[in-house]
């Protein structure tokens, strides 16, 4: 690259970043709810709570983190749109839409559906288990403790037992005693109780929101308490149905997915007899796959002293591991001889940086101007929330990011290596399914620019199903998304495709932030400055070593 241009495209991906992170305070959920208590914090408040509620065993194994509060968001995006609600429970907490949740244990905590512990994986079905659920703030939303599976007390004993201090427990939730009135009891814990009780009343000084509280006790200790917005629906027992978004969503990341799986091994396969492919690359790519993903497993699983930890947690993150390696090697293997000759240009940079050649000029061109799309692409999201309350049309929500913003991105320099890996992994991974849909359509209907075209309707149509679109004002600046990715996939290739994608992860994965002293801002800070030691590098070798600040840089 020319100097001029160089700078030109570092100033602008440091003035994009400038602007994602001022912008964030008005888009980003996590900027506009109260996140004073730090994760630290509100587990020592849960873990006291939880002592003072009768659960006085010192815990085995504890496990927290934080998580997003679908049902009160979807019902205050969709149903609820009162402007003045809305900003009541994002300034305030009440209902909550981001959430704490913390578990403490008398045995180690082992997940059966993942590596990680959630709420509910394992089931707090052991004796003395407790799951308190708290808003940002630190107030109570949701209790749950095991009782004893065989009490020594005799029987009847329960009946001569004092029930709790429930008006402490409401203190606890931030909701006045006095403000409620008895009702039936109308929902059923998810634990043997020997007492039942339920109060209907307020938020404080909202008389228009009601709320109910759901209690439960055994043997005259808490195993229950819920507070309930009256849109809650009994999930247990509610009938599964996926609206026409979701199947349509779930039917086209199918199609991405099995689509790319077995025309990958069809190709491989046929490349492989044919003597054609890079197989050093692709196996240098697949052992970059494994080692990245093993170390996002070392970081982010629930790892325990127990048998369970070799037979469970490692093999689950070795298969997980392996079959991501397999499946980019896979995919290597088959697209590289068929792009190699149909678009090679799209892969020079790619090959060069495989191959080890980290200082070549053409790879850092293609880091730069992937960061600078990258970028772009932030700022059409943003815009895409923004434009509908800048013209008056909406008083919408904060936009929601992925689920792994919440989960890792808010615990702190705790979550940063798992981010990271996961924003390398995910942005490999999508760079090659969009690539390999580019080429099947484009040899399926025999030109390029139909190719491209029906490219980027599933890829718009993936992004648009995606994001919930308040107006068609909105609408332009989502479609910029899906456009900016073709472009850096057709006209600057593979290595441009995957840190455009890399580059925007920082809005997705994490919490960004003007207030750089608060708790949650240290992952961001790593974050963004990975990105910009990256742009700079990229912008240093996409110079071929040409003199910056001489008379020709003046004259250019």
């Amino acid at each position: 690259l020319r100097p001029t241009v160089a700078v030109a495209l570092l100033a602008a991906t440091l003035v994009g970043f400038a602007l994602v992170t001022l912008l964030s305070g008005q888009v980003a959920l996590h900027r506009r709810v109260p996140l004073k208590k730090s994760p630290d914090a509100l587990k020592e408040r849960a873990g006291e709570m939880a002592r003072r509620l009768g659960y006085t065993s010192p815990p085995v194994d504890t496990a927290h983190g934080f998580t997003l509060d679908v049902e009160n968001l979807i019902h205050l995006r969709d149903e609820d749109k009162s402007p003045e609600r809305r900003r009541w429970a994002t300034a305030t907490g009440q209902p909550p839409l981001i959430t704490y949740w913390y578990r403490q244990s008398p045995r180690y905590l082992q997940a059966s559906d993942s590596w990680d512990v959630s709420p509910a994986d394992p089931p707090n079905d052991i004796s003395d288990m407790t799951l308190v659920i708290l808003d940002t703030a630190g107030r109570l939303v949701y209790f749950e403790g095991a009782p004893p599976q065989h009490p020594e007390s005799a029987p009847g004993a329960s009946a001569k037992v004092a029930p709790p201090d429930w008006p402490a427990l409401f203190a606890e939730a931030g909701l006045d005693f006095g403000d409620f009135r008895p009702a039936p009891s109308q929902w059923t814990p998810p634990r043997h109780a020997d007492q039942r009780a339920a109060w209907e009343g307020a938020y404080p000084n909202r008389p228009e929101m009601p709320v109910r509280v759901e209690a439960a006790s055994y043997l005259g200790r808490a195993v229950y308490f819920e507070v309930i917005n009256p849109w809650r629906t009994p999930a247990r027992q509610t009938p599964f149905d996926e609206g026409a978004g979701e199947k349509a969503l779930l039917a086209m990341l199918l199609f991405f997915y099995f689509g790319t799986l077995v025309l990958g091994a069809v190709l491989a396969w046929r490349n492989l007899r044919l003597g054609r492919g890079d197989r050093r690359g692709a196996f240098r790519l697949a052992l970059f796959m494994f080692t990245t993903r093993m170390i996002y497993w070392l970081f982010n699983a629930h790892h325990i002293p127990t048998p369970g930890e070799v037979g469970g947690l490692l093999v689950a993150g070795l298969q997980s591991a392996v079959f991501a390696a397999l499946f980019m090697g896979l995919i290597y293997l088959a697209l590289e001889p068929y792009i190699r000759r149909r678009w090679p240009e799209r892969i020079i940079s790619w090959s060069r940086l495989l191959a080890g050649h980290f200082r070549d000029p053409l790879v850092g061109r293609d880091m730069l101007i992937g960061g600078v799309l990258g970028v772009c692409m932030m700022l059409a999201a943003y815009l895409g929330s923004l434009a509908p309350r800048w013209a008056g049309v909406a008083e919408g929500l904060p936009a929601t990011n992925s689920p792994l913003i919440y989960t890792l991105g808010l615990l702190g320099l705790n979550g940063f290596v798992p981010l990271l890996m996961n924003q390398i992994l995910g942005s490999i991974m999508f760079s090659f399914i969009i690539t390999a849909v580019l080429f099947f359509f484009s040899a399926l209907l025999r030109k390029n620019w139909l190719g491209v075209a029906a490219s980027w309707v599933i890829l718009a149509g993936l992004v648009t199903l995606n994001w919930s679109i308040t107006s068609p004002i909105s609408l332009p600046f989502i479609l910029l998304m899906p456009t900016l990715l073709i472009i850096a996939a057709t006209r600057f290739g593979l290595l441009s495709l995957i840190f455009t994608f890399f580059f925007m992860h920082l809005m997705t994965f994490y919490p960004i932030t003007t207030e750089l002293s608060a708790w949650h801002a240290g992952s961001f800070i790593l974050g963004l400055l990975v990105l910009i030691a990256l742009a700079v590098y990229g912008c240093y070798i996409s110079l071929g070593g040409q003199p910056l600040l001489r008379g020709g840089f003046l004259e250019d």
